[in-house]
């Protein structure tokens, strides 16, 4: 099995889709692959809901955590968006790059596949807020 690169680029705001793209990192890692997670833009907001352990994808969050997996929480976005403080209170790495954001040419000179969550088409996403699983409806 050829052990891969990855960085996971999560942009999005959305619980579902930054949930979704956690899953992702978590699905490569358990491949064996080399994974990086960076988290920017509005999905810097979502560090701080889901260190709360009732919100959804919390467990899913935590355990990316635990493994090492996010490399990165970009400081422009974090201070912007009032994230900043919480991703120092969680001990993740605060960083800027390439005109104060996450450089992702970085990744890619040291051989990692850059996938941008925010670009990738999953339904699910794009339907949570009218989203009612079968379950509910019995």
């Amino acid at each position: 099995m050829m052990t891969r690169k990855v960085a996971i680029f999560i942009l999005s705001g959305d619980a579902a889709c930054f949930g979704h793209a956690l899953l992702k990192a978590l699905e490569y890692y358990e491949n064996g692959d080399e994974v990086k997670v960076i988290i920017e833009g509005p999905a810097t907001n979502l560090i701080r809901e889901l260190a709360d352990p009732e919100k959804p994808f919390a467990l899913t969050y935590s355990n990316v955590k635990k493994l090492g997996l996010i490399d990165c929480v970009c400081n422009t976005c974090s201070a912007q968006l009032g994230a900043l403080k919480s991703a120092e209170e969680q001990g993740l790495l605060v960083c800027s790059r390439e005109l104060e954001h996450p450089s992702r040419s970085r990744y890619i000179d040291s051989g990692y596949e850059v996938i941008d969550s925010s670009t990738h088409s999953c339904t699910m996403c794009r339907t949570w807020d009218t989203f009612e699983p079968y379950w509910i409806k019995q």
